[in-house]
Order: structure tokens, then C-alpha cells, then sequence
């Protein structure tokens, strides 16, 4: 596995859903937090700078668009990827950059750590 030991964030706003993704992670050896905000998320990685975040585009106050820009800024070295169980209207759609994928819910665990690994440095 590329990413063992690697940090990832998951941020989604259902919690169930947040916490199995992170137990998913943490059984295959990752470092694994959750964030239910975009707020909350940008206060994590100021100082826990995560390998890889995995961010909600559906989030109140702060989307997971919005907060995917931000979190560039600062977590620099940390890959994003953003995820949603809906269809991202057309404007909203537009504004990903093209090098950070986006992947439609539900994603089975297993296709959700190799598309984590992708995204990892080989070691």
C-alpha cells in the first residue's frame, strides 16, 4: 500500500458517514480524522496537515469547492479530491480545477483507498 501510514482528512457533514470512511482508512494502516465543516476542516490542517483530503462538495456555510481552494493555501502539499452523492450543478461544476478529481457517492471502501493511493507519492 502506498499511503500507509499517510494522513487523511474526510470532510462530510454526515457524521455516519465521515466516521466509517475514517475506520475505513485506519484499518488499512492511514492516519484518519473527520471534519463535519469546511470550518472546522481549515482549523485541522493548519496544524495536522493531512496527505490527502477528501472533501464534501455539499457543506453548509463553507462548500467543499470553496474550502478545497482554501485548503491549498494552507496545506500546500496535501492533495484534494472532492466527492458527492449529488449532481454538482453546471456553474459549481466549472469552477473544480482540472487536476483534482472528482468521484460520485457511494464509493465502495475499496475503490476509495486505491483512488486515495493514486493520489500519493510513490515511496
Amino acid at each position: 500500500m502506498t499511503g500507509q501510514r499517510d494522513k487523511v482528512l474526510i470532510v462530510d457533514d454526515d457524521r455516519t458517514v465521515a466516521e466509517t470512511t475514517v475506520l475505513v482508512f485506519i484499518k488499512e494502516g492511514y492516519w484518519a480524522r473527520a471534519a463535519y465543516s469546511g470550518e472546522e476542516a481549515l482549523a485541522l490542517v493548519r496544524d495536522w496537515q493531512p496527505s490527502v483530503a477528501i472533501l464534501d462538495v455539499h457543506l453548509p456555510k463553507l462548500d467543499g469547492i470553496a474550502l478545497a481552494r482554501l485548503m491549498r493555501l494552507a496545506c500546500p502539499d496535501c492533495r484534494v479530491m472532492l466527492i458527492s452523492a449529488e449532481n454538482i450543478p453546471e456553474h459549481l461544476f466549472a469552477g473544480i480545477p482540472d487536476d483534482m478529481p472528482f468521484i460520485t457517492k457511494p464509493v465502495p471502501p475499496a475503490e476509495l483507498l486505491a483512488f486515495v493511493d493514486q493520489l500519493l507519492p510513490a515511496r
